[in-house]
């Protein structure tokens, strides 16, 4: 039961940023429908998919960020550490509400796009469920838990924690480009899925950087709940 109060809590403290995020997709949809008559198809999916789908995981981003700093300012961080759990259940919880609110943007998203672009994207749409509850929802859990090793190691030392954080992020996300590169040419007998779009020509999707993501978040997330459970310590 303190698992879903738990979860509850996250899901509360995430919602209205999240809802907001919905409103301002909508807002987007509502906006480029009105230029239907002077834009190409190529720009109505640039401004009413491409850019919103870049967002989520800069809005992923900071949400992870928002719910780690708020329990050490609410110091509810006390609350959790005297519950008699591991850390990947305290951390897993946090990444469920933050996928659980990626997963209501990106269904917010495509509905309102199939509401104002149905006519012109029918045939896209089961790409674009594809591409963002595969790399967009997985690139955007990647970089919640960079976030969250970041904030976890910043939380271990006694000074210069903002400074710690922010290096470990560029680190980490440099590091995360770099463990793709390297084992790119490993898996390379993993297919690659082709669409042809209108207008826009063929989209190239490898299935290796799904299986990459999955690897460097899970290792990741690993060594945040070794840190969690070993070297965290409330000031």
């Amino acid at each position: 039961m303190k698992y879903i109060c738990l979860l509850k809590k996250e899901l509360r403290f995430v919602f209205p940023t999240t809802l907001i995020f919905s409103i301002l997709m909508i807002i987007d949809h509502v906006f480029v429908s009105s230029k239907m008559g002077s834009w190409d198809l190529l720009g109505q999916m640039i401004g009413a998919f491409v850019i919103p789908l870049l967002l989520i995981p800069v809005w992923s981003t900071y949400l992870m960020y928002s719910i780690l700093s708020n329990e050490w300012k609410q110091k509810s961080i006390y609350m959790l550490m005297s519950f008699p759990v591991r850390g990947w259940t305290i951390l897993s919880i946090k990444i469920a509400a933050i996928f659980s609110a990626m997963g209501f943007v990106l269904l917010v998203g495509i509905a309102s796009g199939y509401i104002f672009f149905h006519e012109q994207l029918t045939s896209l749409l089961p790409h674009l469920f594809f591409i963002s509850f595969s790399f967009i929802a997985l690139f955007s859990l990647t970089l919640a838990v960079i976030v969250t090793f970041s904030f976890l190691l910043s939380r271990v030392m006694k000074h210069f924690r903002l400074v710690t954080f922010l290096t470990t992020f560029l680190v980490s996300a440099w590091g995360m480009i770099e463990v793709t590169l390297w084992l790119s040419p490993f898996i390379s007998w993993l297919p690659i899925l082709t669409w042809n779009l209108p207008e826009a020509g063929p989209i190239l999707f490898h299935l290796s950087s799904l299986l990459i993501l999955v690897l460097f978040s899970g290792g990741l997330f690993l060594l945040c709940c070794l840190i969690y459970d070993k070297r965290i310590e409330v000031d």
